[in-house]
């Protein structure tokens, strides 16, 4: 058996890794949240990705966006997010987009799987949820909840039942609960 990037994850994945591989995904921000589930995908080994955020990476960023480091500061988050991946995976198609995504002290994240058939709900759930304050993130919280994210993707491009659809898991890592509510 030739070993390879997804040599410890084929039997726990089988004929589905294939699909994974075949796959083509859009991350919408190149921050905390968007490179963790971009690094994680790309390892994973999604075939395409689809990358956007208009924005330069900047100093106080560092702190939980752990894709860049010191060298990066001042360059665009998505050309640099795509040199990195590409270090770890060649084959990687990956497509790095500078334009914006519509889209702010927190311990608390949500997950969630929006669909063409729940996206209208969806939307309804967010009305009114438009912040301009700048918020403080704890660093953890950005990769605990793109871990359960990419989770996720797998869970529905695998075919299991047990997923999100239609629901939004909120996480508060400070009082360590987990809740899932229906939308």
């Amino acid at each position: 058996m030739a070993v390879n990037l997804s040599s410890r994850h084929e039997k726990l994945l089988g004929e589905c890794l294939n699909k994974i591989k075949t796959s083509k995904v859009l991350i919408a921000g190149a921050g905390g949240l968007g490179t963790a589930v971009l690094t994680l995908l790309a390892r994973l080994g999604v075939g395409t990705i689809y990358v956007v955020d208009p924005k330069r990476m900047n100093l106080p960023d560092l702190n939980r966006q752990i894709l860049y480091d010191l060298q990066d500061v001042g360059k665009h988050k998505v050309l640099v997010a795509k040199e990195k991946v590409e270090k770890v995976r060649k084959d990687l198609e990956i497509f790095p987009l500078i334009s914006k995504v519509d889209e702010n002290e927190e311990f608390y994240g949500q997950v969630t799987v929006v669909t063409q058939n729940t996206l209208k709900d969806f939307k309804m759930f967010l009305e009114g949820a438009k912040e301009k304050a700048v918020r403080q993130i704890f660093p953890p919280i950005v990769t605990t909840i793109a871990s359960l994210q990419v989770n996720e993707f797998v869970k529905i491009l695998c075919g299991y039942r047990d997923t999100l659809i239609g629901e939004i898991l909120c996480i508060d890592l400070k009082r360590m609960i987990f809740e899932t509510l229906k939308y």
